[in-house]
């Protein structure tokens, strides 16, 4: 009986340790967590702040009343794209490509009063801008921990279409005014981190932000010969929560 015990004490020690070892080994063909191919999604808020310069020119004069200005922005902005992750070799480190494209509805208004005119004939110019799309390329630089979180950090490129528009008021009435669509290319920086929550679905946060290149929009009344308009360099934030579903 003592023998027959022991046998079945060895048997269960044996079977349980190898239950364990079983687990610790990834399954053949299972990826690395974090690696491969992925798609995601994202939807987020903006912030911004945006230096502006507005003019005005009479009879090919310099400029008069020039004014500069900060511009902020605020909006929702979400969207889809694609990337892959590569480990480095057996170590905790990830190398990745990220694609996104984002569509936003983030606006910004500056109106400027002139100082020299009473309260009943109150003018001056406005100034609006609205962040509508965005493509991202994004390269990224990651460190996996326990297998489960990958903080991250990444740089690259955006390019975005800012709609800019100024309009010459007198009373809070506008009396002419202009705008202006242009893709600004920009450079972009990220940072952000990642939950593994299954085998193929990460959840994530993340920081964008961007800053670049000028807008502009501007008008001329034939009548007066008067020229009116506006240089606008946005630097624009997300914060967004990110799903990815990785292959």
């Amino acid at each position: 009986m003592k023998k027959v015990s022991l046998l079945a004490i060895l048997f269960a020690a044996t079977t349980t340790s190898g239950a364990f070892a079983t687990d610790g080994v990834p399954a053949a063909g299972c990826p690395k967590a974090f690696q491969g191919f992925y798609v995601s999604g994202n939807i987020g808020y903006d912030t911004g702040d945006a230096k502006v310069k507005a003019f005005e020119k009479v009879e090919g004069a310099d400029d008069v009343g020039l004014l500069r200005r900060d511009l902020g922005s605020r909006g929702v902005d979400g969207g889809i794209g694609a990337g892959y992750n590569l480990r480095l070799g057996n170590s905790p480190w990830v190398l990745g490509l990220d694609f996104t494209a984002n569509w936003a509805n983030t606006k910004g208004k500056m109106v400027a009063l002139r100082s020299d005119l009473d309260e009943d004939n109150v003018d001056g110019l406005a100034v609006q801008t609205k962040l509508e799309n965005s493509l991202q390329l994004m390269g990224r630089f990651g460190y996996v921990i326990c297998e489960k979180v990958m903080p991250f950090v990444g740089l690259g490129w955006e390019n975005a279409a800012w709609k800019t528009r100024v309009a010459k008021f007198e009373t809070g009435e506008d009396t002419v005014a202009a705008h202006k669509r242009k893709r600004i290319n920009a450079f972009a920086w990220r940072a952000g981190v990642d939950f593994l929550m299954t085998k193929h679905v990460i959840m994530g946060l993340e920081y964008t932000g961007s800053a670049g290149g000028r807008a502009k929009a501007f008008f001329e009344d034939e009548d007066t010969e008067e020229v009116v308009g506006a240089r606008v360099k946005p630097q624009n934030n997300k914060f967004a929560l990110t799903v990815k579903v990785i292959y």
